[in-house]
């Protein structure tokens, strides 16, 4: 009664060697086809994901960069000198209102004929009428202007007379 109950099976005895034989070519078949389609797979994606095509694809980019590297760097360039010409125009005096006080002196019988800064910062004016009355108050409200600090000296350059033309005074103006 012993005899009959075995829990132990010996795969010796129960299956015959050629069943054995048959799992083993299986087992290798099965492992050989895994294997193929493992090896077109790595393939498919070495071909799409390629190192060369990368390299490529690299080198395009860096070749496309590289034609923009000299407009990259003259808009750098010229940024530099705005910004540069912004701080100078910053620091510079605005001549404009200095200038703009001077027309008003002048009425409706004195006309500037010229004016211009010269480096040192100073306004030359040619001035001119048909009256020297007309002449000595636009000096004398320039005078004024002086007085109140808006200019510095006022030098007068010149004065010419010619019947036929009137009056011209040229005048220095020190601008502060």
């Amino acid at each position: 009664m012993f005899d009959e109950i075995n829990l132990v099976i010996k795969n010796d005895k129960n299956v015959p060697k050629k069943e054995q034989l048959e799992r083993i070519r299986l087992a290798s078949f099965l492992a050989l086809f895994l294997v193929g389609i493992l090896s077109v797979f790595v393939f498919l994606v070495n071909l799409r994901f390629s190192t060369t095509g990368i390299k490529n694809q690299q080198s395009q980019v860096l070749q496309t960069l590289s034609s923009y590297n000299d407009t990259v760097a003259k808009i750098y360039v010229l940024n530099s000198r705005l910004d540069d010409i912004g701080i100078i125009m910053n620091k510079r005096k605005d001549y404009s209102q200095d200038v703009e006080q001077i027309i008003k002196l002048t009425g409706s019988a004195v006309a500037i004929e010229n004016y211009e800064y010269d480096q040192q910062k100073n306004l030359s004016l040619s001035i001119s009428s048909s009256s020297l009355n007309d002449l000595n108050d636009f000096l004398n409200n320039l005078l004024k202007l002086q007085d109140n600090g808006t200019v510095g000296d006022v030098v007068m350059t010149g004065l010419k007379s010619d019947p036929a033309q009137g009056y011209n005074v040229s005048l220095e103006v020190l601008t502060q």
